[in-house]
């Protein structure tokens, strides 16, 4: 893949983040797997986006399709990332805003 067609992936994010929370449970799910891989080789753009857009829909008590769409995308992004090993010795401080 070019280094072009990464920069057009990071710029539709926030198309990735609608379809985390569509109805159908197989939109989110390759919408999930779809950040996930985007994750793995632009981590630092995708990183900003979860943090910003995907991880406050964990507080979106009013809406089950809304936190089911997030832990997906978290989920993806710890299995096909191999990021869990470094969770552990992460500081999680900044979960306290919330």
């Amino acid at each position: 893949m070019s280094f072009f067609s990464f920069f057009q992936l990071i710029g539709n994010l926030p198309a990735f983040s609608s379809l985390l929370f569509h109805g159908y449970t197989s939109v989110r799910h390759m919408a999930a797997r779809c950040g996930a891989m985007l994750f793995k080789h632009r981590s630092s753009a995708a990183m900003n986006h979860v943090l910003e857009e995907i991880v406050p829909a964990m507080g979106a008590s009013d809406c089950v399709v809304r936190r089911q769409g997030e832990v997906e995308a978290l989920s993806c992004i710890l299995i096909y990332t191999d990021l869990l090993t470094y969770l552990l010795f992460c500081d999680c401080s900044f979960l306290d805003k919330w």
